[in-house]
Formats: structure tokens, C-alpha cells, sequence
């Protein structure tokens, strides 16, 4: 997992970036805007969500969606990690389940 932060001049967080592949390419952003008491007004949020787990180097991990979807993860030694895109989230929230098999 890979982490990139960008800050104003006074020490706001403006930009902050995660995740990413195996290189460090791919990382998703999210964006803060500050008013002028320095206050956090808003935050945008990707649509990401990362599970990161481990699973013996000579395991093949899939992680499966509810929807029936699947993917394969990265991997870096017993480390793996898996991003899933979700699309219509709202701000009242959501739900996901996945569930993992490494074999």
C-alpha cells in the first residue's frame, strides 16, 4: 500500500493519495477543501474500497463480490491487496460483502 500526501502552506492536508499496484502507479485520490478558519469543509472520497490480507506466497487469493463479480489481487510476497470500484455511492452510506479464497 502506497501513500502520498500534499499539504497547503499553513499545514492543511489538500490532497492525499493510497493504494496503488505493486509499482506504486494506479493510486487513488482524494481532495480537502479548507475554509478560511482552517476548517475542513469537504472531502471527496474515490469510490475505492482496499482489502489488504495475507496468504501463503504459493496461494492464488481471489476475493469474490456479493454481485457475484470477482478479481484477482496484487501481490507482494504472503502480502496481498485487492481494490474494488464501487459506483453509486451516496453519502447515507452503502453495502458490500466480499469474501476471500486463497488456494
Amino acid at each position: 500500500m502506497h501513500f502520498e500526501y500534499a499539504f497547503d502552506d499553513i499545514g492543511n492536508r489538500r490532497n492525499m493519495k493510497a493504494g496503488g499496484d505493486n509499482t506504486g502507479a494506479n493510486l487513488r485520490s482524494a481532495g480537502y477543501v479548507v475554509n478560511a478558519l482552517n476548517q475542513y469543509g469537504n472531502r471527496e472520497v474515490p469510490g475505492y474500497v482496499n482489502t489488504p490480507g495475507t496468504a501463503s506466497n504459493n496461494a492464488t487469493v481471489t476475493l469474490w463480490g456479493d454481485n457475484g463479480s470477482y478479481g484477482t489481487t496484487s501481490r507482494k510476497g504472503e502480502y496481498f491487496s485487492f481494490f474494488d470500484v464501487f459506483s453509486g455511492i451516496s453519502s447515507m452510506g452503502c453495502g458490500a460483502y466480499l469474501s476471500a479464497q486463497a488456494v
